[in-house]
């Protein structure tokens, strides 16, 4: 993903974690796929990934977002 790219999506986002809400400085953040690649290889597409923390993303894994927030509110 271009430079230009990561930061719009950054900016759509308002700089902060789509997970935990958490303010992401722009040099220091991860992408996350919302729905991972190892289970759904066809929605490689830039409009899936959004910004979050490296402590969300390991805690997401392989979960889709709704299934991380399923498991976060169990």
């Amino acid at each position: 993903m271009s430079r230009l790219s990561q930061k719009g999506v950054h900016s759509v986002h308002i700089g902060e974690c789509k997970y935990c809400g958490k303010k992401l400085n722009f040099n220091r953040f991860t992408w996350d796929h919302v729905y991972p690649i190892s289970r759904f290889p066809d929605r490689k597409v830039i409009k899936l990934l959004v910004p979050c923390c490296r402590s969300c993303q390991e805690l997401k894994a392989d979960k889709t977002s709704k299934e991380l927030f399923e498991k976060l509110n169990a």
